[in-house]
């Protein structure tokens, strides 16, 4: 058979193969960022302490590490006026926070009262207003006897049951959110204020700037990390380095490639 004496057509293989390994590569940083965003979400962390304490003046130590960021404190008050012949009585709820610190603001500058599920983040406001709740009531007297009573009550936190403080604090200079669970029960019947305000738990985030819910006391993973659980990181094993081909799978090809990391030996 007679064979063709024209020119033959040549195949740029360097340039085929360059297309590919550049696909490769771009697939491998997409993938590397996908994992690195899901095990930065699934290392998210609460802190929950369950406590019981009736308030008097309490110090708030969020992430328990001595340092205290809010002070509760209920306080109550009596002012007898005799120039004026006049007598007031008054109870007072207030958190007060350490600088830079604050908690969810209702709008107008008072402490809210946030209810479970809220989202307690960055995207609130948040104030270092420190009333809670406020009741009062001020007696005129005339030839010895009351003859005029006026009372007011302020806040949000007039007989709540399980309200959330949604907090903000600082751990190191960095802001981290979280929530303290209260409730408050007030009276102000004649010639008797009287309020009492229990403290029945509080949490934290781990990462900073990363959003808490009101109540909430599990990370992401669905892991509860209670103050009372013992929290370990495992130590990584060693790994081999990843195959483009691997990288260039996605997720099923991280799973791989973890795998045979931890089977490999050094």
């Amino acid at each position: 058979m007679q064979r063709s004496s024209g020119p033959r057509k040549t195949v740029n293989r360097s340039d085929s193969i360059y297309r590919q390994l550049s696909g490769y590569a771009i697939a491998a940083v997409v993938a590397v960022l996908s994992a690195l965003a899901l095990t930065e979400q699934s290392e998210a962390k609460i802190v929950y302490t369950p406590v019981t304490v009736q308030l008097s003046k309490y110090s708030l130590d969020v992430n328990n590490d001595g340092i205290t960021d809010f002070t509760l404190q209920l306080q109550g008050s009596f002012k007898h006026d005799e120039g004026c012949h006049s007598w007031n009585i008054s109870a007072y709820l207030s958190d007060v926070a350490t600088k830079g610190n604050g908690v969810v603001s209702d709008g107008d500058g008072l402490a809210a009262d946030l209810g479970r599920g809220e989202e307690i983040g960055p995207s609130q406001k948040f104030t270092s207003q420190q009333e809670m709740a406020y009741v009062w009531q001020e007696y005129i007297f005339y030839m010895g006897r009351p003859c005029h009573l006026y009372k007011g009550e302020e806040g949000n936190w007039l007989n709540v049951t399980n309200g959330y403080l949604g907090l903000a604090f600082k751990i190191k200079g960095k802001t981290h959110y979280g929530w303290a669970r209260l409730s408050v029960q007030s009276s102000d019947g004649f010639d008797d204020v009287h309020m009492e305000a229990t403290l029945t738990g509080y949490a934290y985030e781990t990462i900073l700037g990363m959003s808490i819910k009101a109540g909430q006391t599990k990370g992401s993973d669905g892991e509860d990390f209670s103050a009372s659980s013992f929290m370990t990181s495992p130590v990584a094993d060693a790994s081999q380095p990843a195959s483009l081909g691997a990288l260039a799978m996605g997720t099923r090809g991280l799973s791989i490639w973890r795998k045979e990391s931890v089977g490999a030996t050094p």
